[in-house]
């Protein structure tokens, strides 16, 4: 196993750290494959990949607690642990449960699983970045805060849309507005209904989400190069 000390802070793995990333791409991959079936699913009705995906899901909740396990043994930070079986306990619920629930539940819970399942992803970015030795290349506070404002409030507006997505989905409010990228037309529907109302403000929530990533990244880059990295 490599280990990388650095001044000041625990031993680094790089397996770890590799480990942790390649788990959290597979949780993505996995979220993708779920709103896929999702959206070619029939109403209340399960797709037939549902076993594929049950199984898969199956194996990143197992992988998830072998990370949190790893990291129980080797890393001495005690609130990255708390954060690893935090995911532990987060994952068999949207995962084990979220597919056929969020088919055919009603509206508020297919939307706490949707929350869960970001809640469940996020924990698993969280280990990847503190396993990485580039956690320890501290910035100067001033312009940390700045970025993780802007990082905190992005990933806000990020989830507020996939909620909104959520409810287009469960309301089938998808093809409520016909035409794109005008509404009837114009750029604001001439009547609002709930249905109309809902596939606009997602439309919105899009532009919104696009612009403030587009924002976070170009600090990020900025800030890396600062740095040197």
């Amino acid at each position: 196993m490599t280990e990388i000390h650095l001044s000041g802070s625990v031993p680094v793995s790089r397996e770890m750290h590799r480990f942790a990333s390649a788990l959290a791409l597979a949780a993505v991959a996995l979220i993708a494959a779920g709103g896929l079936m999702e959206a070619q699913a029939a109403p209340g009705r399960l797709p037939g990949s549902a076993v594929v995906y049950r199984g898969l899901a199956g194996a990143v909740a197992v992988l998830t607690v072998v990370l949190a396990r790893w990291i129980h043994r080797e890393d001495s930070r005690r609130w990255l642990r708390r954060v690893s079986w935090a995911a532990v306990a987060t994952v068999p619920f949207p995962f084990l449960l979220g597919l056929d629930q969020g088919l055919t539940a009603p509206l508020p819970v297919a939307l706490g699983l949707a929350l869960l399942v970001q809640i469940f992803l996020g924990l698993l970015l969280t280990l990847s970045v503190a396993t990485s030795p580039h956690w320890w290349d501290t910035p100067t506070e001033q312009a940390a805060g700045r970025l993780r404002w802007w990082a905190v409030a992005t990933t806000a507006v990020l989830v507020l849309q996939i909620l909104l997505g959520v409810a287009v989905r469960h309301t089938g409010a998808g093809l409520a507005i016909p035409d794109f990228p005008l509404v009837f037309g114009r750029l604001v529907p001439p009547t609002f209904t709930l249905p109309i109302g809902l596939s606009y403000a997602h439309r919105i929530g899009a532009l919104i989400t696009a612009l403030a990533i587009a924002l976070l990244v170009v600090r990020v880059v900025r800030r890396c190069s600062d740095r040197g990295l």
